[in-house]
This record gives C-alpha cells, structure tokens and sequence, in this order.
C-alpha cells in the first residue's frame, strides 16, 4: 500500500485525474470510514446498478420489447450500467478511506495491483460509459423524431444495420475521447474540463431540444390525442429521460468550470452535492422505464412476483379454462380443448392481439424490430 493521499476538490466527476497528492501517515492508520453523503452516493448507486441491469435484462430477453426504441434504451441502461457499477467500486474503495478530520484527504489504502486495475476501469470504462450514455439519449431522441414525422420512412431509414451502426459510432466516439482524455493530448490542461462539458453535456442537450421541438410541433399539429396511449406515454417517457440529463448535470458542470477558471472555490459539500447530481442523472432512468412505461412495467414486475393464472368461467357454469401468461406477461398461451367453447376462444384471440401492441408510435406502419 502506497502511502499517499489525493485531495477530492479536483473535479474529476469519473476520475483520479485533476487533484493535488501529498504525504499521509503511514498506511497502518488506514481506517474504512464513509461520511453521511457518501453512504447516499452508495445506495443511489447501487440502485442505479440494479434497475440498469435489470432493465437491459428485460429488454433482451423479451421479444415484446425488441423495437428501435427498447434497443435505445436498452443501450443507455447498460452504459448507466457500467457507469454506476464503477461508482460502487470507487465509493467503496476509495472514498471509504476518507481522513475523519478532512473530508477533502483520502488515504490510499488499496493494494498497488487493485489499485492500478480499479483506476484502468474507472478512467476508461467509467469515462466511456458518461459520454456515451448521454450521446445515446440524444440517439433516442432522433430515433423517436424520425418514427413520429417519417412514419412511412422510419423502417426504411432505421434498419438493423443502421441502429447497430448508430451505436458502434457513439461508442466509437465514446471510448476515442476516453483514451485522448488519458493521455498526453489533454491529459491535464485547461481544455480538458470545457471539452468534457461540450461533448458530453452541451453537444447532447442541444440535439435533444432540437429535434424534441421538432417531434412535438409535429404532434401538436396533426392532434396529439388521437395519438396512441402506448405512443404517448412512451414520448413522456424519453421527455424525462432528457429533462433528468439536462437538469441534472447542469450545477456539476457550472461548478466545474468555475472551479477551472477561477471563478468558484467550492466546498466539499457543494463538491459532493453537485456530483450526488450527476451522478443521480445515470440512477434515476429505471424509475422512469418502470412508472411510465406499461411494457417494461408488467416485465420488471414479472420477474419479481409470478403472475398469478386466471381462471375464466364458461357461459354456462360448467366448464372453465386456465389462460396461462407467458413469461413476458403481454402475449398468452392459448390451449383449445374439442369441447372449448368458441366464444372463450375468440376472447383469447382478441386478448392477444390487443396486448401484442408495438411499443413504438402510432404512426408507425409496421412493427419495428
């Protein structure tokens, strides 16, 4: 165990980068210790780690969920994914060995082969997984504009082969400026904080608010009622998801760059609370998925609490027939015995295809997949 110390007033909202080292008593005083906000950070994001998982889960193993819009999705839960995983790992490793009497000191009381993989993922993986969650909101947001203004044209333009190369290139571009950002390039320098603010904040949120004025001006024109239920509800969906990111990251940004130029010597507490922001905005996606979504709802649900049978009378009091629900909840298992009467059959049918409704907008021709 080395026996340094790194102050956390750096700004490094993903990283080790940016902070001063000094000289600490000998590692034999390390002791585990994590302050009030801290314990916070903890639970948020282990919270984060476990709904991201759980609903990139869902939409990859449920084919009721595979569209344009899930895929999207469920890219952006896996890199919040990873981003709070790597936040646990730091929390637990690092900030728990805070110095009682400075919140600002941390003892570095991690072996030298742990520490030296800890900070590989953290500053490579960690980094990757900020940008590019926040480039694949601003992905959302263009998929979402060209299935409600282009519906005629949405399978034409997002074919498989496009969406799969879509993703590629914002984690292409993710990883790229992760590894410029870890070495000489700008490593260090008074552009890398406003370059990490353009790209990872400012680039996306301007993309967003373009083309969701774009999409909602389209459905206010031609009668946002008359759109679908499931349709509507999903544009509330990715409406949150844009107002948490753009909201969210704003004071950890603004504090960032004050501290950068100058402007602004903060505390720990408004270090600490800043970044209980933005990291808070990779956590709180689940919550949406999940309250606003019906799809990923009854899915998230079903994994927790089998969904019990229901049992359907006959007409005449006599006879009754089990509807067993599938594994996803929405499509159902239909089993036609000779003497099944025809009405219960024809109610399993329209059953069916009333809960087998695509995710995406009703102004689409065709399921999307």
């Amino acid at each position: 165990m080395s026996g340094t110390s790194v102050n956390v007033s750096g700004f490094s909202n993903y990283t080790t980068d940016y902070i001063n080292t000094t000289t600490v008593d000998p590692p034999g005083h390390c002791k585990w210790y994590l302050p009030a906000l801290e314990w916070l950070k903890i639970a948020m994001l282990t919270f984060g780690f476990l709904g991201n998982g759980a609903t990139a889960f869902i939409i990859i193993i449920k084919k009721d969920l595979h569209s344009k819009t899930y895929a999207t999705i469920c890219a952006v839960a896996l890199s919040d994914f990873l981003y709070c995983l790597g936040g646990v790992l730091w929390g637990v490793f690092y900030y728990a060995y805070m110095d009682p009497h400075d919140f600002r000191v941390l003892q570095n009381c991690v072996s030298e082969f742990l520490d030296k993989y800890m900070k590989i993922f953290i500053e490579y993986v960690m980094t990757s997984a900020y940008v590019s969650s926040g480039f694949l909101i601003a992905v959302l947001s263009i998929f979402r504009y060209i299935i409600i203004v282009h519906p005629l044209k949405a399978n034409m333009i997002l074919t498989k082969r496009a969406v799969v190369l879509t993703f590629a290139f914002v984690y292409f571009v993710a990883i790229g400026y992760a590894v410029l950002l870890y070495t000489k390039v700008i490593k260090n320098t008074k552009i890398s904080r406003p370059i990490d603010t353009v790209l990872s904040y400012l680039i996306p949120l301007n993309v967003m608010v373009v083309f969701h004025t774009l999409k909602l001006s389209k459905m206010k024109s031609s009668g946002f009622q008359a759109t679908k239920t499931t349709a509507r509800k999903m544009e509330v969906v990715v409406i949150m998801v844009v107002m948490a990111f753009s909201l969210l990251l704003l004071p950890w940004h603004v504090v960032s760059i004050g501290y950068e130029f100058g402007i602004l010597k903060p505390s720990y507490s408004v270090v600490t609370a800043s970044a209980l922001l933005l990291q808070l905005n990779n956590c709180i996606n689940p919550v949406f998925y999940a309250f606003l979504s019906p799809l990923v709802r009854k899915s998230l649900c079903f994994c927790f609490q089998r969904k019990k049978e229901t049992n359907r009378r006959t007409p005449t009091g006599t006879q009754s027939t089990t509807l067993s629900s599938s594994s996803s909840g929405f499509a159902q298992t239909r089993v036609k015995s000779p003497d099944t009467p025809s009405s219960i059959t024809n109610s399993s049918s329209t059953l069916n295809s009333s809960i087998s409704t695509s995710d995406v907008s009703t102004f689409e021709v065709s399921s999307q997949t």
